[in-house]
C-alpha cells in the first residue's frame, strides 16, 4: 500500500507539470520555425506565414503611381499667312504662330490658319471650311476641302488669295514642295462661278504674293 501511494503522488506531480512542459516545448517549437524563416509574428504577437508579412508593404513604402509621367509637350513657332490691305493693292504677309511640334505639325498649323480671324490683316479663306483630309506625297502635301472653300464674296481676287494663303503657310515647311487641292474628294480645278483655275500642284510664289487694285 505505501509503494501505491507513492505511485499515486508521483503521478498527480507529473500531471501537474505538464501543461508547463507543452506551454515550454510549444514555444521552444515557435522560437525555432521563427529563426528558420517559415513564419513570422505581428506586433500583436499572432504568428502570421512569413509569405503574407512580405506582401505586406512597409510603412516607408510608397505605392506605386497610376500615372506614368509623360515628357513635356514641346512648341514650334510656325507661320500662317494673312491678306494686309496696302494702298494699291494686298499683300500676304506672315504671323507667327506656336503650334505643338510633332508629326501632326502641317496639320495644326493649317488648321489654326482656317480658325484665324482675330487678327487685322483679312483671312479670305471662307468661313467654316474643313480639311476633309490631309497626306504628303513625294514632297507634295494633299489637302482635300469641304464644299464651302469653293465660294468667296471677294470674287477672282479672294479666290486666288486664299488658294496662296493655304500654299504659303504649307510650304514654309522643307519637305513640302506645293499643294495638290481637292474639292470633297475630287480634284480641284476650277473655283467659283467664274471659274478661277486651279494648276496642279500649286507652287508657291518666288516672290511676296501681292494683288494690286
Amino acid at each position: 500500500m505505501p509503494e501505491k501511494t507513492k505511485r499515486s503522488r508521483r503521478r498527480r506531480k507529473s500531471s501537474r507539470y505538464l501543461p508547463l512542459l507543452w506551454l515550454i516545448t510549444g514555444a521552444l517549437l515557435a522560437l525555432v520555425l521563427v529563426f528558420s524563416g517559415n513564419i513570422a509574428i505581428d506586433t500583436s504577437g499572432k504568428i502570421a506565414s512569413q509569405e503574407t508579412s512580405q506582401n505586406k508593404p512597409s510603412p516607408s513604402q510608397k505605392p506605386p503611381s497610376s500615372q506614368q509621367k509623360t515628357s513635356p509637350k514641346t512648341t514650334k513657332e510656325v507661320v500662317i499667312y494673312l491678306a494686309k490691305q496696302l494702298e494699291k493693292g494686298v499683300r500676304l504677309v506672315p504671323h507667327p504662330i506656336p503650334i505643338e511640334d510633332g508629326e501632326g505639325i502641317l496639320q495644326a498649323t493649317l488648321q489654326a490658319l482656317l480658325k484665324a480671324r482675330e487678327y487685322d490683316d483679312l483671312n479670305l479663306i471662307p468661313p467654316d471650311t474643313k480639311i476633309k483630309r490631309l497626306w504628303i506625297k513625294d514632297g507634295y502635301a494633299h489637302i482635300d476641302v469641304s464644299e464651302e472653300f469653293s465660294y468667296n464674296a471677294y470674287g477672282l481676287q479672294g479666290y486666288k488669295l486664299q488658294i496662296y494663303q493655304i500654299v504659303l503657310t504649307a510650304c514654309q515647311f522643307p519637305n513640302i514642295k506645293g499643294v495638290y487641292f481637292y474639292l470633297e474628294g475630287k480634284p480641284l480645278r476650277y473655283l467659283g462661278g467664274e471659274g478661277f483655275p486651279i494648276p496642279q500642284p500649286v507652287l508657291p510664289p518666288k516672290e511676296p504674293f501681292e494683288i494690286p487694285y
